[in-house]
């Protein structure tokens, strides 16, 4: 289910107050000579969904403007519409948000970020980026972006967490093998491991003993044979990490496709919905 931005309502921000921009289902482009607003209606959008930076601060398109920063965004996520409003404080610079209904009731924030798939603001950054630096740092973006991860999650049905799964995975493969793990629970499975097997090595050695020795002989083969099963699931979690490894270079093939494809990729036909439980 996509979500549309339907129209844009500035009541004060930058040179412009009281602009309301209504926007087609297609694709919508922003064109005019420099300093017409364009940035700064692209700004405009960014404030509303996650906070208007502080006037003077870097990226921020005060324009003079005495009034508070304020405006709306109208959108469409699926039948439904929502109204994402903020407007600044004088004591919280980047405003506050509020979510309403077609009808102006309150709704809570969640349903906005639900329209929105949880979208990030540094993924936000990547994909709509409009000043040079953000679009100079497009450029230089490694294979594992955020960016390259989201539009794959995106192409495939039930795939909308591949990212926050794909960091997880990134997260244990570090704590295993990690140059800075503190705790590498494979290392000292084995080495354990080979501690017990010097120890039965040295039992079989040696002549019968009491009853106590083979007690001690019998509680180390439990045990060896314990770390052995919890070595064998390590090994399997390891395969797993790699296979995804090896898919890295088809993710790496259709991140190439999504930047050959033709701007307004957004606007295409809606992703398959995920199929209820």
């Amino acid at each position: 289910m996509k979500t549309v931005l339907e129209r844009i309502v500035i009541d004060a921000y930058g040179p412009f107050s009281q602009l309301s921009v209504s926007l087609d289902d297609g694709l919508s482009v922003l064109f005019g000579p420099n300093e017409a607003g364009k940035s700064t209606t692209l700004a405009f959008v960014r404030g509303v969904l996650f906070g208007f930076p502080r006037r003077g601060a870097p990226g921020a398109f005060d324009g003079g403007a005495a009034a508070p920063q304020s405006g709306e965004l109208h959108l469409r996520s699926g039948r439904r519409r929502l109204i994402a409003r903020r407007v600044a404080r004088s004591r919280r610079a980047e405003g506050e948000l509020t979510v309403l209904d077609e009808l102006r009731a309150p709704l809570p924030e969640a349903v906005l970020w639900e329209a929105l798939g949880h979208v990030s603001e540094p993924l936000f950054r990547q994909v709509f980026a409009f000043t040079l630096d953000e679009l100079n740092a497009l450029a230089v973006l490694d294979d594992e972006s955020q960016v390259a991860q989201a539009l794959f999650a995106v192409g495939m049905q039930g795939a909308r967490r591949l990212p926050e799964a794909t960091a997880a995975l990134d997260r244990e493969r570090e704590a295993i093998w990690g140059a800075r793990a503190r705790n590498r629970p494979l290392n000292q499975l084995l080495k354990e491991l080979e501690g017990l097997r010097m120890e039965l090595a040295a039992l079989d050695g040696q002549p019968e003993r009491l009853g106590a020795d083979v007690a001690q002989k019998v509680a180390l083969d439990t045990r060896l044979r314990a770390l052995e099963l919890e070595l064998e699931r390590a090994e399997q979690t390891l395969a797993e990490a790699e296979g995804l490894v090896r898919a890295e270079p088809h993710v790496r093939a259709l991140r190439e496709l999504v930047r050959a494809a033709p701007a307004g990729l957004g606007n295409g036909p809606e992703a398959p919905a995920e199929a209820e439980g």
